[in-house]
């Protein structure tokens, strides 16, 4: 529980009239709490001057409409009240249907773009299955000419050997030849 306040509502009420009456207006609460020795707290010392400014205010007397004058105004505010309902309703409708028809543009815009998309799509992915075909025959083409580079290759070695064998079998065969041919010359041609 708090302190107990300082002083009383009408210690602050008194204190707020007799400065009032002497400056000839209200005083701000902050002057009041200056005048009772800056004790209290300044939230209840405005509450309470705030109240009391409140309660003196008059109060204006109520003043009732007659009868008949009550059931005119009531009948032309609800005929108010329903030509403002229809013109909102009007209005409602006429901007639900124009967001609905820019709606459908947009839907139909889409949908086009779609169509367009797709058929962008099919033809890409027709070249890729062409290209596909295309790299298929390609490397098929690679290991017939890979086939027949080994096989060249095969025939070129064996060219190469048979050559070998060939100069190996000549080079012996000259040799031989040369033999003969400085034996025949070394002989005597007394024989003859």
């Amino acid at each position: 529980m708090g302190r107990p306040p300082e002083f009383s509502d009408e210690d602050i009420i008194q204190k707020f009239e007799e400065m009032s009456a002497r400056h000839q207006r209200d005083v701000s609460p902050w002057a009041v709490r200056d005048a009772l020795g800056s004790a209290g707290k300044l939230s209840r010392v405005r509450d309470v001057i705030e109240a009391h400014v409140a309660a003196r205010a008059p109060q204006s007397p109520k003043i009732e409409l007659p009868t008949a004058l009550q059931s005119e105004l009531h009948a032309g505010f609800s005929a108010l009240l329903i030509r403002v309902y229809q013109h909102a309703t009007e209005v409602a409708d006429a901007r639900a249907a124009e967001t609905a028809t820019i709606q459908q543009t947009k839907i139909r815009s889409l949908q086009t773009e779609l169509e367009q998309a797709s058929a962008v799509i099919e033809t890409a992915e027709d070249q890729i299955e062409q290209q596909g075909a295309e790299i298929d025959r390609l490397r098929q083409a690679e290991q017939i000419l890979q086939q027949q580079v080994s096989a060249a290759e095969a025939l070129r070695q064996s060219a190469v050997e048979e050559r070998q064998r060939v100069e190996e079998r000549l080079t012996g065969e000259i040799s031989r030849l040369s033999g003969l041919v400085e034996q025949h010359l070394a002989k005597p041609r007394s024989e003859s």
